[in-house]
């Protein structure tokens, strides 16, 4: 019985002093009470009790959590890229030249990440924007873009299923000397459908050399382990196969 009440307590001090949080389009954080809001201006006070209110335009803010935990979202999600490849959902706040200051899309409510600009590789903006971060050092924008390169196929480039399929069947024919040959040639071929919908970097393997290089040697490597699989399964597979024929036809006919 305490333990509910404690609970009930806590919960009614938290409904009681809850308070409206304004994110501002500087990164900065209102805690108030929102009385009022028009199509311009969200009107505020930091105490209910008080005839004073202040004015804040709706231009400025960018998001509002409010007291009773519903959030509302007036901007539109921009896009980083790190140096490894990840992509980050967020409200980009400032561009400095050391520091990228951003809001989490999905945790905006709490204080804006300062990621430092050297793990930084490209930024997209809402409005369709391209701003890469440029890295100092000798040939580090060739560099820059070869490592996204990498890091792009080996989260987005998918071997292709035909040639899957042709290494099973190069596997199988291995049992009657011809599928060696065939099974390397597809193997160590050079990978030839790098486009997928799902790079969000896609256009760069046909305007960025360096880029394309990138992503062709580490999708030429992971096409290379999927089609040693794709052989594998081949060779296991066919005699498997064979026996599970010989073994239901010799039920069928001493059964």
């Amino acid at each position: 019985m305490k333990a509910l009440l404690l609970l009930f307590a806590s919960f009614f001090c938290a409904m009681l002093f809850a308070q409206d949080t304004l994110v501002t389009s500087r990164g900065k954080f209102i805690t108030g009470y929102i009385v009022a809001a028009d199509s311009t201006t969200f009107s505020w006070t930091t105490d209910t009790a008080s005839q004073e209110l202040n004015l804040i335009p709706r231009s400025s803010v960018i998001a509002i959590r409010h007291r009773n935990g519903t959030i509302e979202k007036f901007f539109s999600s921009d896009t980083i890229v790190t140096m490894e490849g990840d992509v980050i959902v967020c409200k980009v706040m400032e561009i400095g030249e050391d520091v990228v200051t951003y809001i989490p899309w999905t945790d905006f409510a709490k204080d804006p990440v300062a990621k430092p600009a050297s793990d930084v590789f490209m930024i997209r903006l809402h409005n369709g924007i391209r701003e890469i971060i440029s890295h100092s050092g000798k040939n580090s924008d060739s560099a820059d873009y070869y490592t996204l390169g990498q890091n792009d196929a080996k989260m987005y480039y998918k071997t292709p299923p035909g040639t899957i399929v042709a290494e099973v069947a190069s596997g199988a024919a291995t049992w009657i000397l011809i599928g060696v040959v065939p099974g390397a040639i597809i193997c160590f071929a050079k990978p030839q459908y790098l486009h997928t919908v799902a790079n969000p970097n896609d256009n760069l393997i046909d305007t960025n050399d360096a880029y394309r290089r990138g992503f062709e040697e580490a999708a030429g490597k992971k096409k290379q382990r999927a089609c040693v699989v794709a052989w594998g399964a081949g060779v296991v597979g066919l005699p498997v196969v064979l026996i599970g024929v010989i073994i239901v036809d010799l039920l069928n006919n001493f059964g």
